[in-house]
Parts: C-alpha cells; sequence; structure tokens
C-alpha cells in the first residue's frame, strides 16, 4: 500500500534526522561546551520533533495516495518516490541549517542534490529500501521512547537520593526564598518613587523590609546576572558569556544550603540563561525549566527553528517584534507558579531555598490583559512617530511590570498557604535592569549605563516591625554571602563578597569600591551605535558617580543621581577628567588582579 510506504518513511526520515541533529547537538554542548538552548531532553525530543513536523506533509501524500485511482502507468510509484524526495530534502536541509556560513539558497540546493541522489538509490532497489525502513523503524521508535522514559528516571532519582542524604538542619534555620524579577528596572517602581503604581505588591513588602535604593547588578545580561545572585562572582571573574555557560569550578549558594539541611528548588521562566545547561541550576535539588511539550519538541529542531525564525522575520516586517520565546516555548509566570504549586504540594518538611524567575517583563512588553492597557495611552496627533513608539513602548512597559508584580503576589500567596512564608527571609531583585530609550538605547545586555543596572532589592526578614531604606550603593553579587549568613552560614561556605547585614543592623558600612563594578564582554555582530560593539565594558561606581571605560578605550562618566541629567558625560570636562583618575586607577588595578 503506497500511503502505508509513505508514512512509514517519513517516520524513518524523521527520526534519523532527529538523531543525527541530536548529535550535533550534544557535541556541540559538552563537546564544545557551547549553550545550545535545548532542555536536557533533546537527545528524544529532537526526533520526536521532525516526526511532529514531517507529519502533516506525509498524511496529506498518503491521503493523496489513497484516494488516486489505480493506474498501470506507476502513478502511486511516483507520487511515492516525489514523497521519499520530499523528506530526504527536508532532513538534509535541517541538518545544512546548523552550517550558518551557508546561503539559504545554497543550503536549498545542495540539500535538493542530496536529496535527488538519495531517491535514485532508493528507487534503484526500492525494496531493499522498504526492508531496512520496516526493520529500522521500530528500534528507532523504541530508542525515543527508552530515552525519555530514561530521562523521567534519572531525573526523578537523582532528586529523590539527593533529598534522603541531606544532612538534619539547625533549629530556628528559616527558609529563603528568592524571587527573580528578570529585566524589571527600579526606576520603574512606585517603590522607588515613579509616579505610577506599577508593582503595589513589592511596594507593600518594602514597607516591612529592607529597601536598597542603590542596588546595582554586575552585569546588563542575564546569565552573568543571574551567577552573581547564585554565586557571589562578578562577570569577569567567571568564563560564561553569551554563548557559553558558567564553569563547573564556582560554589554556589544552592549547594552551600544544601550542606546546611535545605531542600532546594529553581523555577525559571528565562528559558535562556537561567537554565540546567548555562551551568546555574548546580546546587538545586529540582530545576523546572524547559518542559516537555510537542511546541518544545518542534522547537528542538533547526527545521522548526528556521520556520518560527521565518515568522518572526514577517512579524518584523509588519512592525512587531518577535516574541521573546520564538527559539524556546516561552512559559509565563502562571506557568511558573503552577509548577511551583505542584512542587509544593509534595515538598519534604525542611527548611527550603526557593529560587524563582518571571521573565514577563521583557521584551517585546507584550503583558496580557487587563495589564496591556493598564497605562496605555493614546499618542496626540501633534507627536511624531518615533514619539509616539517611544511613548507606548514605556506604557506598555510599565504594564508588563504590573503583570509580574501580579505574579508575585499570587506567589506570596501561595507560600504563605503553605506554612513558609511567616518563617521566610523573601529577596526580591532582578538581574538587571533596562533602557527605554536613555542614551538613544532600548533594551539591555547592550551597554552599561545606569538604568541597565540600576535594579530593585527588597530584603524581608522574620520578625523585622519596621521597613528600613538603605542608602548606600550596594552590588547584586553580595546577596549569596548575605543570605548564606542568614542560613547560619558565617563563613559564606567559599561564597565571596561580604554580607549586607551590617547595613540593615548599623554595624557594618559601605561595600569597597571595587565590588560596586559591573561588566559586558563583547559580542560580534552587534550595532555599530551600541557600544558593546566596540568590545569588553567596564564600570564603576562611586555614587554618585559612574565610571565607563568602552572596548575602544574610550572613556566616558556621569553623575547618575539625578536621571535629568544622567546622560550628560563629562569625562571631556576639566572636572570630569580629575574626577575619573581615581576611577581609572582602581579599574586597571581590579583588571591587573585578574590577571
Amino acid at each position: 500500500m503506497p500511503a502505508r510506504r509513505i508514512l512509514v518513511r517519513a517516520v524513518w526520515f524523521a527520526l534519523v534526522t532527529g538523531f543525527a541533529e541530536a548529535a550535533i547537538h550534544g557535541i556541540r554542548r559538552w563537546g564544545m561546551n557551547r549553550l545550545i538552548w535545548l532542555g536536557t531532553d533533546f537527545p528524544w525530543m529532537t526526533p520526536a520533533g521532525y516526526v511532529l513536523l514531517f507529519a502533516g506533509p506525509a498524511v496529506l501524500l498518503a491521503l493523496l495516495s489513497w484516494a488516486m485511482p489505480r493506474r498501470p502507468d506507476g502513478s502511486e510509484a511516483s507520487l511515492e518516490t516525489s514523497a521519499t524526495f520530499l523528506f530526504a530534502f527536508l532532513g538534509t536541509f535541517s541538518l545544512l541549517w546548523h552550517l550558518r556560513s551557508l546561503h539559504l539558497a545554497g543550503t536549498a540546493l545542495l540539500a535538493a542534490g542530496v536529496a535527488t541522489q538519495v531517491t535514485r538509490l532508493t528507487r534503484r532497489d526500492s525494496r531493499a529500501f522498504s526492508r531496512l525502513v520496516g526493520r529500522t523503524v521500530p528500534v528507532l521508535s523504541l530508542a525515543v521512547l527508552a530515552l525519555a522514559a530514561g530521562s523521567r528516571i534519572r531525573t526523578t532519582g537523582v532528586e529523590s537520593r539527593a533529598m534522603s542524604s541531606l544532612p538534619e538542619p539547625a533549629a530556628g534555620t528559616p527558609h529563603i526564598l528568592m524571587v527573580i524579577l528578570d529585566t524589571v528596572r527600579a526606576r520603574q517602581l512606585d517603590l522607588y518613587g515613579y509616579p505610577r503604581a506599577t508593582a503595589p505588591t513589592l511596594a507593600e513588602l518594602g514597607e516591612g523590609a529592607v529597601v536598597f535604593e542603590r542596588a546595582m547588578s554586575p552585569s546588563p545580561s542575564s546569565l552573568p546576572g543571574h551567577a552573581a545572585l547564585l554565586t557571589g562572582l562578578l562577570p569577569h571573574e567567571i568564563e560564561a558569556d553569551w554563548r557559553k555557560p558558567i564553569e563547573e569550578g564556582p560554589v554556589t549558594l544552592g549547594e552551600v544550603l544544601q550542606a546546611r539541611g535545605y531542600a532546594t528548588a529553581a523555577f525559571s521562566g528565562n528559558l535562556f540563561y537561567f537554565t540546567e545547561e548555562s551551568g546555574l541550576a548546580r546546587g538545586f535539588h529540582h530545576f523546572s525549566g524547559y518542559h516537555v511539550s510537542p511546541g518544545q519538541a518542534v522547537r528542538s529542531t533547526a527545521l522548526g527553528q528556521f520556520l518560527i525564525a521565518g515568522l518572526a522575520s514577517v512579524r518584523a516586517g509588519r512592525g512587531v517584534e518577535a516574541p521573546v520565546g520564538w527559539i524556546t516555548e516561552g512559559k509565563s509566570a502562571e506557568r511558573v507558579l503552577d509548577e511551583l504549586e505542584r512542587w509544593l504540594a509534595t515538598r519534604p518538611e525542611r527548611p527550603l531555598f526557593l529560587t524563582v524567575n518571571f521573565l514577563d517583563a521583557h521584551r517585546p512588553y507584550d503583558p496580557p490583559e487587563p495589564f496591556r492597557s493598564r497605562f496605555l495611552r493614546g499618542c496626540p496627533r501633534t507627536m511624531t512617530v518615533p514619539q509616539c513608539v517611544a511613548l507606548t513602548r514605556t506604557d506598555l512597559y510599565d504594564g508588563a511590570v504590573a503583570h509580574v508584580d501580579h505574579a508575585l503576589s499570587r506567589l506570596l500567596s501561595l507560600v504563605e498557604t503553605e506554612g513558609i512564608l511567616a518563617d521566610a527571609v523573601v529577596v526580591v531583585t532582578s538581574d538587571h535592569g533596562e533602557l527605554l530609550g536613555e542614551y538613544g538605547l532600548v533594551g539591555h545586555g547592550n551597554s552599561l549605563y545606569w538604568p541597565a543596572l540600576h535594579v530593585p532589592l527588597v530584603v524581608r526578614l522574620p520578625g523585622l516591625q519596621a521597613g528600613r531604606r538603605i542608602s548606600d550603593p550596594v552590588s547584586l553579587a553580595d546577596v549569596p554571602r548575605t543570605l548564606a549568613a542568614l542560613a547560619g552560614v558565617s563563613d559564606g561556605g567559599g561564597i565571596p563578597g561580604k554580607s549586607l547585614e551590617g547595613l540593615w543592623t548599623e554595624t557594618g558600612s559601605m561595600p569597597s569600591p571595587d565590588t560596586l563594578m559591573a561588566s559586558a564582554r563583547g559580542s560580534i555582530n552587534r550595532p555599530p551605535e551600541e557600544p558593546l560593539a566596540r568590545g569588553d565594558l567596564y564600570a564603576l561606581l562611586g555614587w554618585p558617580l559612574q565610571y565607563i571605560r568602552n572596548g575602544d578605550g574610550s572613556e566616558e562618566l556621569y553623575n547618575v543621581a539625578d536621571p535629568r541629567s544622567e546622560t550628560r558625560d563629562l569625562a571631556r570636562t576639566p572636572l570630569g577628567g580629575a574626577l575619573g583618575a581615581p576611577f581609572r586607577s582602581a579599574l586597571d588595578a581590579a583588571l591587573e588582579a585578574r590577571r
């Protein structure tokens, strides 16, 4: 039956392509130590994704073959040959797409040539090929099922064994909840004086907590920002970059707390950089990142990413920014909370270290209703198009922040219902800030300007009766050492930095200037207007001055205390030259110490 043979051949080509591509993923991830932005299930999800992708055209061709009247001219065989060419072409094109140096037309032409040769070989001895397909499809299918089952069993078993081997915690050990409001800048929060009530939940939490008014992320991007929160290391002290995960060496906060008897779990909406493959899952017994779904299976294939990227290009051509999850299946705050709620239902009865990441304030600033229209204003007719875009961009970002704050409200209610909140240290912060037109830039990861580094930092302590506001500048790199101290690890357990406890107990002082450092590694193919296009960036903060050294050696100096004048570069003024000298020497000393 030609229809049946078409379907079986489609599955065979899909599985062969999928396993070949899974091997490429494995080489890149484990052989080359590169980020591939896929979960640990890619060895079986990639073949499964190709089966889903090939299923559509296979079913159409099978129906056409079934409906076609039997003719002596061999029309059914011709259709079967066409199906072989199609799936050989799609499989070859998908594998060649990994060679990004090839032009798209050249890739398609080469794939067509390979498919032509494959089709000729299969026609030459059709029966032998059919036997090969018939014998190997069951084996390949069983391999997919075995890998899927093995992945689930391994994950569950490792978590269970790790939990059972934990030491007994000390009496009075507090729960710790760290909430990362990804891409939320402090300037856009009513807690920090913003006129709009974008985050009422956070503002209410801050009334009975320690609020740091000048907390600085050491990085404008997610991977080093999260790494600082979990290891205490600054970006220039780790090997990770845009496409490389954090190395094995640094001890993480989760590992330190596990040694104190904590059960640790993380729930991430950021499926780009707060993932298992980024190295930041070390120290968590349970890590909820990538999920198993048909959509993620399709996104685990080169062909699926190619099609989704094409759709994103069409959206961009229409003036619509591509969704943040075009490579990975996006995870909303609601889904993150659902996963947390399910885990809490079976949680162990011991102190918990929970880390929760919400990505919903990330570009393209597309929150659901009613948050999308909460702050949205119409543009006056006298306003130019760029002015209108800038206005609505801010409105949509504010709505996205409000959506994240709503998720924070549900999160706090959830842990309160579970009896965790009363005895918990709660930290709410962000991995980095965001630019909304300042300095002529939008987004993050492109510069070290203050709005991209200034983040919220709220620490709620059990038994704290009244809130405190700390004006001393602090670095997020000191957060893990602080949490370790609050858990009873006085020496930090190998985490560098210093505890911020002294700032709210009035026994400490402002951290030394070298801890208030930020940096970003240069990246290729950046727009020329972005400072990152000039190479590695470094910044030092000595309030109220921020010093920046660009990759080409040029320097910038800003007074960031007042947003109305913070974009005025003082470096080329006589006063700025004198003020910049100590920063220049301090940065040279820090970089020399690293070497």
